[in-house]
């Protein structure tokens, strides 16, 4: 099943040090267990393998990227203590780094790179976001977000200004949902009825210009944020809807894109931070990077709001010394350099820099593949149930298709057994499948269960099976690399189908 590849130079396996460094600058989400574990079931450290189909959720390190990481620490000195200098310009480099991956060469031109701010997760990301907006406007704000259960369950708190867990690296343990600072009134547009039946993008496209115009018309600034690759794997609200409401407020709407899964081409972030809106990426989901690294990218005319307002206090908490753009208002007060953060994403550049060396239309034709194998595979058991892709649609910003508008996340459910009027597993049980496929011998990682429809009182959820950045690089290195990936996806897929049956069995 391994993938026969190139390898960095052979180095040494990551000393200690690195390993527990990878750790720092978080909070209990991101602590092992004692097997090593993150509650994400992943690992920080290299894992058995690096085919993995989890990177909706979390990815342990890839074995590539832990060579990188034990050099950067040995060459660079990395592992000094906090040098505050050496760390300000450390994270000035990242920021560079990532900035000319989005707006650099793949674009063909030179597009003037957006302020860039660093967040331990993007949780953190959203409640920094909007400090920074709350603060730069003279109106208050309002924000509305699609349904928490395609984005993160603890985004509604921290865009309410109330903490959205029950510690941070900076200030240790808080009460979660205590109030951080003035409330921030917040709504959401919910995508599916109270039985679980998607709404239509028609009702959608009204329901979304009905809450943006009555909060204007009550004299408050809206703040809406798009999800671009949600957990379900779609876009909403409908691109159209929010360019034509953007271009109609331009004074009471700013537009924010939740990208935090990443599943987006740099030409496609570009074409978002043309508009005026800001974007919000993690490295470690289609990334694969580790867990707890996320950024903020914000256009010139955003980045001079919010150079022109004073720190937000509510923020003291969660943000380090060198997190922040430098076109940024700072913090007032001395604190530290998350280093932890700087090291998670320096490994999650390494494999955005592999990745987007490769030919669009190789990756785009794998991704291809790569469904229809997947789908293919399904449909010989009655155990899997796929469900349909959502429509990655982008046309409405004018860029010309990429490999991002091939869905990279197939949801799944389950049967209890290898007959189609089986019942479906429920949340409970997809959870057991998923934490007893990690537990393995040779381990198969899923992404997380998300609501997929189902009424009040019996919602159904679903599994979810991903490419990611690093399959696609590991596998456009050889046709026989190539042909170990899908391989490993049989073996995936077999693995879950044993793992239900068996617990049918025990059952």
């Amino acid at each position: 099943m391994a993938f026969s590849r190139a390898r960095l130079a052979v180095v040494p396996p990551p000393s200690e040090d690195v390993l527990w460094a990878l750790h720092e600058g978080g909070d209990a989400r991101i602590l092992p267990d004692a097997n090593g574990r993150t509650p994400y079931g992943v690992s920080l450290t290299p894992g058995a393998t690096d085919v993995e189909f989890g990177s909706s959720t979390a990815s342990s390190l890839s074995s590539d990227a832990a060579a990188f990481l034990h050099q950067l620490w040995v060459n660079e000195g990395c592992g000094v203590n906090s040098d505050p200098v050496a760390e300000q310009a450390w994270a000035e480099r990242i920021r560079k780094r990532l900035g000319d991956l989005i707006t650099g060469a793949p674009q063909g031109r030179r597009w003037r790179q957006p302020a860039i701010a660093l967040a331990a997760s993007g949780t953190d990301a959203h409640l920094i976001l909007a400090q920074y907006m709350a603060a730069a406007t003279p109106k208050p704000l309002s924000v509305l977000m699609v349904d928490p259960a395609e984005t993160g369950s603890g985004v509604p708190l921290a865009l309410a200004a109330r903490n959205f867990g029950t510690e941070t690296w900076l200030a240790g343990k808080i009460e979660k949902g205590s109030p951080l600072g003035p409330n921030i009134e917040t709504d959401r547009l919910d995508l599916r009825d109270a039985n679980g039946v998607a709404f239509s993008d028609t009702h959608l496209a009204t329901t979304l210009q009905r809450k943006v115009f009555a909060a204007v018309g009550r004299g408050r600034h809206v703040l809406l944020i798009l999800v671009d690759g949600s957990k379900s794997g779609r876009i909403a609200p409908d691109l159209d809807t929010v360019l034509n409401l953007a271009r109609a407020l331009p004074l009471d709407l700013t537009v924010a894109v939740d990208a935090c899964q990443f599943r987006c081409s740099p030409k496609t972030l570009c074409a978002y931070l043309d508009q005026g809106f800001a974007v919000l990426v993690t490295g470690s989901k289609f990334f694969t990077g580790p867990t707890y690294s996320a950024a903020i990218l914000t256009p010139e005319d955003l980045s001079a709001r919010f150079a022109a307002v004073d720190f937000p206090p509510a923020l003291e908490a969660f943000v380090g010394a060198s997190d922040l753009s430098p076109d940024w208002a700072p913090p007032a007060t001395e604190r530290a350099n998350n280093r932890g953060l700087l090291l998670r994403w320096e490994a999650a550049l390494f494999e955005m820099e592999r990745f987007l060396c490769l030919p669009d239309a190789e990756v785009r034709r794998l991704f291809v593949k790569f469904d229809h194998r997947v789908r293919g595979l399904m449909s010989t058991s009655a155990i899997f149930a796929p469900l349909p892709a959502f429509d990655l649609d982008r046309s409405a910003l004018g860029t010309p298709p990429s490999w991002d508008n091939v869905p990279t996340v197939i949801r799944f459910r389950l049967r209890s057994r290898r007959d189609a009027t089986a019942p479906f597993l429920d949340e409970a049980e997809l959870r057991a499948v998923q934490t007893l496929l990690q537990r393995r011998p040779h381990p198969v990682q899923l992404g997380q269960p998300v609501r997929c429809g189902g009424t009040v009182e019996t919602p159904e959820f679903a599994l979810r099976f991903c490419a990611s950045s690093r399959l696609a690089a590991l596998a456009l290195a050889s046709p026989r690399a190539e042909e170990a990936l899908f391989s490993a996806i049989a073996f995936g897929l077999r693995a879950i189908e044993r793992v239900v049956l068996d617990r049918a069995e025990l059952a």
